[in-house]
Order: structure tokens, then sequence, then C-alpha cells
């Protein structure tokens, strides 16, 4: 058995435990984030689960708190996360390798703040208070946020808001719930069904994807409509490695790729719809865009670029694009980019194979 497990969830939710026994049940890797990084999270972050990854190849390996946790924990101490969009990224990056999501709760906010109290070392002092908004931002992720706190979500400058927002991310089949509460009392049990589905996942994603080695994609392929509709595939033109080991597409939180993702958050759209490629690698080598158990033709394919469409057209697959968004941030024209990819979306029909 391989691949990836991650846990979220607030503090004294029953993670370590369960990270624990997830690695000695299968012989895997525990990691644990920290916050000692605290000026360079995204980096931090991006490199360890780049570490997970390569591990996983050959193994289950479990990390305990990923991007979730920066922008919640942020919010309510820090006054906001310096990366609020670092949880698309990595979410991305998540789903290229098929990982499963673990979000951890505790049966209500009061039995939350009661066992955190029972646990409190000086890492981890937190007020009732302060500790108690944490749980309930961590169900309002998980569930959707009732109408009484929707407002605190209306600044919108994360993927935790927008699933707050959108009726929660359990909604996703990429994540399941725990309660120690409930599934405690048999967690080989519950260990034995994460595996089962974390399985599942990987036999949907083409292993040619799961492989640490490939960079030209990010997102699950192994599910190519959302919500009954094609998903979208946004198509850059080539690799741009912005360092010796990361070159997915579009994967820089700064320059183009981050106007993309803040464009991609304000257009509401759901990591879970999209995936990204390049038409040409770092190698200089054309995408595979048909074969090996990956077929790109049944997305939405939105070209960004001159030579992206170009690529398009060479396959006798023409058809509406949109500016290369550093173009487009560089000359202003960003309602003018989002007024294009929202006309591919709506108006460009499912192609055929």
């Amino acid at each position: 058995m391989k691949g990836l497990i991650v846990l979220e969830g607030p503090d004294a939710a029953g993670k370590t435990t369960l990270g624990k026994k997830i690695a000695e049940m299968t012989g895997g890797t525990y990691l644990h984030a920290t916050y000692r990084f605290r000026a360079r999270m995204f980096t931090y972050q991006t490199a360890l689960l780049y570490k997970a990854i390569r591990l996983s190849d050959h193994q289950v390996v479990v990390i305990d708190r990923l991007w979730p946790s920066e922008t919640i924990y942020a919010d309510v101490f820090r006054g906001g996360s310096r990366w609020p969009l670092g949880g698309r990224y990595l979410d991305r990056l998540l789903q290229k390798h098929a990982a499963l999501h673990v979000l951890c709760l505790p049966p209500d906010v009061e039995t939350a703040v009661r066992r955190h109290r029972a646990n409190l070392d000086d890492n981890h002092a937190y007020d009732d208070e302060r500790f108690a908004e944490v749980v309930r931002r961590y169900l309002d992720f998980g569930y959707g946020a009732q109408d009484d706190r929707r407002t605190m979500y209306e600044k919108y400058d994360s993927l935790t808001d927008y699933y707050a927002l959108n009726g929660g991310i359990l909604s996703r089949g990429d994540w399941v719930n725990y309660c120690i509460d409930t599934y405690g009392h048999d967690m080989e049990g519950y260990v034995q069904f994460l595996l089962d589905e974390l399985a599942g996942l990987r036999a949907e994603q083409p292993d040619w994807l799961l492989d640490p080695h490939h960079f030209n994609w990010l997102g699950y392929h192994g599910d190519t409509t959302y919500n009954g509709q094609p998903k979208i595939l946004f198509l850059g033109e080539k690799v741009n490695q912005k360092s010796r080991v990361v070159a997915w597409p579009f994967y820089d939180y700064g320059n183009s790729s981050l106007f993309l993702t803040k464009v991609i958050h304000d257009l509401r759209l759901d990591e879970r719809q999209c995936c990204f490629m390049n038409a040409y690698d770092h190698f200089d080598r054309e995408a595979f865009m048909k074969g090996a158990g990956i077929d790109c033709y049944s997305f939405t394919i939105v070209p960004l670029g001159r030579i992206a469409a170009n690529f398009m057209d060479l396959r006798l697959r023409p058809g509406p694009s949109a500016y290369h968004p550093q173009f487009a941030k560089r000359f202003g024209l960003r309602e003018d980019f989002m007024a294009q990819i929202r006309h591919v979306i709506a108006d460009k029909e499912k192609v055929s194979a």
C-alpha cells in the first residue's frame, strides 16, 4: 500500500493518535507540520509536501496539518495569513497525487474546549474563547457556515472561505470525516476504511500522473466532470521552472501564477473543477493530450496565450482562448481576462475525443 493521507482539524481532535496508528498499521511515515517557519510558510509546506510525495511512491505517508491550518489559525490569531491562496496551490498538487484528506472534528465545540484545556502545553496555550472560534471555523470549513456566521467569510481571501460559503469541503470525494467519539473504539477498522478510500482514489488517477518525477500536471484527472459538466483544463504555454525542483504549471506564489490563481478564486471556481497543464514541459516536450489513461479532450480547455492556442490549432481543435496571465497582468487587462475565461467555460461545448 502507498499514497498520501492528510489529517486536518483543531488541536485535541485525535489527529496525532490516528496518524500514528495509520503509520503503524502500514509501516509508513508520519510527518507533523510545524509553525517554526512562519515567515516562509508556503515554501515550507510545499517542501514538506514534495518530500511526502516522493516517500509516498513506495509507502503510505501521513501528513498532520497542512493548508487549512495555516488559514484558519491565522484568521483567529494573526489577523489573516500572508499566503491566503496558498491552499489552492497545495490542493492542486495533493489532487494530482490522489491524496485522501481526513477532517478530524470533535462532536461539539464544548467537548473540544474541555479536551483542549486538559491537554494544554506551552505550544498550544490558547484561551478558551479563541480556541472555540478555531473549532467553529473548522466546522464551517467541513460542513458550510450557517447564515449567522457567513458574514465573517465575506472577505473571501482563502480556500477555507470558499468552502465555508459553498457547503463545506466534506462534499468532496477526497475528504472524509473522523470523530474519535464515533470511530475511536475501532481505530483499526477505521484505518482500513481510509486505506480502501485511498486505494480507490489512486486507482482512478493515471499512474504516470502519480509519478513524483512527472511535473506537467496539477489537479485530479480521475473524474473528468464536475457537477455534470466537463472539468476545466487551463493550458499554459511552457513550464517556467522557478526552482531546482518545482516545475508544476503555474506553481509560483507571485507573478502571473498568482494573478491566474486570484482570477480563478474570484470566478468562484472549485479546485476540484480545475486542472492545469502546459503545452510544453520544462524539457520542451509536447504535452501528452490523449492516451496512457489520460484524455485531456474530455475537458473544457482554456488555452492561455498564443502558443497554447496554436498548440490546439495544430491538433485541429481550434476554439476560444484567453490572454496569457502574464500579458493580462502587465497591461491591466484583468476584467477582460476574466471575461475571456467565462466565455470559454460558458460557450465552449465538450469536444468529443
